[in-house]
């Protein structure tokens, strides 16, 4: 799933996009939560994984491409929700020059 723009066939999962929200609290500092955007579908993709090794531990380190139709305020997106699995999001861009879709470069979180 390169800058191509992906079949409408395989946008087949059911994500739920996220922002940040942060409240202030009492010691002066903020509460994160998170607030929904939209539950939309997508295609999911892998686009790495890599091994890691700190302090006698191994950690897995997965990137996936997420592509969704466009919306202007999907752009505000922080995290992606599938189920179980979260995602934070590390990049978001247009794809193709007709901006019919986004395409959301992710890690997943533990």
């Amino acid at each position: 799933m390169k800058d191509a723009v992906p079949d409408i066939g395989a946008l087949r999962h059911r994500v739920i996009l996220e922002q940040e929200v942060l409240t202030p609290d009492v010691a002066g500092s903020y509460t994160r939560s998170w607030s929904e955007i939209a539950e939309v579908w997508a295609a999911i993709d892998n686009a790495s994984a890599k091994m890691k090794a700190r302090a006698d531990q191994s950690q897995e380190d997965y990137r996936k491409h997420i592509i969704v139709r466009f919306q202007d305020d999907y752009r505000n997106t922080k995290r992606v929700r599938y189920g179980a699995r979260c995602f934070v999001v590390e990049t978001i861009e247009a794809v193709g020059e007709q901006t019919r879709f986004l395409k959301i470069m992710a890690r997943e979180t533990s």
